[in-house]
């Protein structure tokens, strides 16, 4: 059975149906007391709680719809700010250099230079990978694609006999 109350599948049908359990409830079960978590609530009590809910969740979807116009507003002014410091980047990279201190306290980083692997490194990789592959017994997909394996011939069983009827004992003469 699904129940809409208290942050349902849609939010705005949850506190209709709260704000219909606020209104409704007091000429409905005027004389209500329930017991929650081992506490005694009136009718009345139940209806605040109620009430206090839906203004608080009231004010969250307006604090969201605030957030939504916001983040809109904010998007042209950011791509236009990201565009502005790439130029500037690139300025003060002409100007100063992007080693440079002055480079540096423009917020920028200089750019990480990039090890390159010499000839001996990169053949010594090769081995030690090749000789792992062979530890491992490895295959690739072209030496996976030469295996061919053959189903061995099975010799067909014989079905099991079929049992036979039992036949009724004879007594046995004397």
């Amino acid at each position: 059975m699904s129940n809409s109350f208290v942050m349902g599948s849609n939010l705005g049908a949850s506190l209709v149906a709260e704000q219909k359990l606020a209104t409704e409830l007091p000429t409905l079960l005027p004389n209500l007391t329930v017991l929650v978590d081992g506490v005694t609530m009136t009718g009345a009590a139940v209806v605040a709680d109620v009430e206090q809910h839906i203004a608080a969740e009231q004010q969250i979807l307006a604090v969201k719809e605030q957030l939504k116009e916001l983040q809109s507003r904010i998007k042209p002014v950011r791509a236009k700010v990201r565009a502005e410091a790439q130029a500037v980047k690139t300025a003060a990279t002409v100007a100063f250099g992007s080693d440079s201190q002055s480079y540096q306290k423009l917020g920028f980083t200089s750019p990480k230079l990039r090890k390159v692997a010499s000839a001996a490194t990169k053949a010594e990789g090769i081995v030690k990978g090749a000789a792992t592959r062979e530890a491992r017994g490895t295959k690739g997909s072209r030496q996976k694609a030469a295996i061919h394996g053959t189903v061995p011939a099975t010799t067909p069983t014989a079905p099991a006999p079929a049992p036979t009827p039992a036949t009724p004992a004879t007594p046995a003469v004397k």
